[in-house]
């Protein structure tokens, strides 16, 4: 390096530098979310085939109707999934999630789509590798375990549409945020208000004093277009609690 930081240009292997980003991004979602949760041979297998991609924020990772096109595993920043027709926002996942094995399981185009919330850095196993992988059966069994998975949260956001309670409500909504297992990053930005009163049915107004309410009882904090889960316990109690 030059003085100043500057890079030194005659010494700089383009190469090389992808090949530190790789190996960094394999790093980090081998120590988080799903592929965590995994065995290190199949980690191995899965990650020798993937490639890093980059994200603009609002860049589309893929669309609803779009053909089959593997995996995508989220490494840096935060992306959301919106559903058709008119891309409504439903989730909003950090680093360490996966999506698209289901179309890619299935062969057939995406139920959903994905968009880069803030600038993104995103592992990617195309669909001819992911039909490799998946030819070895405890390969595939896992995977589709991962599909299972997000079956579950789908099943939560259903129910939590009709579910009567306003703070119920909420809780259950920002578990969804930190997946079935709660091991994912609790920040989430460019968040607004608006948009999770949206994922929660619930008026802004409902929905501020319920967050006002979590967060005098230290269970979040929140600042402009910024959420955190300080209590995950805690959170967990108020969306599971028994009504009266």
């Amino acid at each position: 390096m030059l003085a100043g930081g500057c890079r030194d240009i005659d010494n700089f292997d383009p190469a090389r530098e992808a090949a530190l980003d790789k190996s960094e991004a394999i790093a980090r979602v081998s120590e988080t979310g799903w592929l965590a949760r995994q065995t290190p041979e199949f980690r191995k297998v899965f990650l020798e085939r993937v490639s890093l991609r980059r994200y603009a924020a609002g860049a589309a990772i893929f669309r609803a109707g779009s053909p089959p096109a593997g995996m995508f595993g989220l490494v840096e920043g935060q992306w959301s999934l919106q559903t058709p027709p008119s891309d409504v926002m439903i989730s909003v996942q950090g680093v360490g999630r996966w999506a698209g094995e289901a179309a890619a399981m299935r062969r057939q185009s995406t139920m959903i789509s994905i968009h880069a919330l803030t600038a993104c850095r995103v592992l990617h196993l195309s669909q001819s590798d992911f039909e490799i992988v998946i030819r070895d059966p405890e390969c595939c069994r896992t995977i589709a375990a991962l599909t299972a998975e997000g079956l579950g949260e789908a099943v939560i956001v259903v129910s939590n549409l009709v579910q009567p309670n306003g703070e119920l409500r909420v809780a259950q909504r920002l578990l969804t945020f930190v997946g079935l297992y709660g091991d994912d990053r609790r920040v989430f930005t460019d968040i607004s208000q608006a948009d999770l009163a949206t994922m929660c049915g619930l008026s802004r107004q409902t929905l501020n004093k319920v967050l006002m309410a979590f967060q005098e009882a230290g269970v979040i904090t929140t600042a402009y277009r910024r959420l955190e889960i300080l209590d995950l316990e805690a959170l967990q109690r108020i969306a599971y609690r028994p009504l009266p």
